[in-house]
């Protein structure tokens, strides 16, 4: 996967990545 990062440096996580961040199994 790609991570894009844009002018504030936040950076789009992958689907899988983004579940685990909010806590979904």
């Amino acid at each position: 996967d790609e991570e894009v990062q844009n002018d504030q440096g936040f950076h789009w996580l992958s689907g899988e990545e983004l579940g685990l961040s909010i806590g979904i199994p």
